[in-house]
């Protein structure tokens, strides 16, 4: 598994999932989330060194 950073490009494929959640229990109220069920992703950017702003990134490229 690789880990990026906010700002990082990325492509997913797959679907969006609602889940209704209602943490009160009652009726009539609650929240729809939204679940990314990725089946495929592509890093569209490199990977930044330990250390490195992101000046040096884009200086790099």
């Amino acid at each position: 598994m690789r880990f990026i950073g906010k700002g990082s490009r990325v492509a997913v494929t797959g679907r969006l999932r609602g889940i209704f959640y209602n943490p009160e229990g009652t009726e009539g109220g609650g929240q729809l989330r939204l679940v990314v069920v990725a089946d495929h992703i592509t890093y569209l950017s490199p990977l930044r060194k330990e250390g490195a702003t992101e000046t040096q990134a884009r200086a790099r490229k």
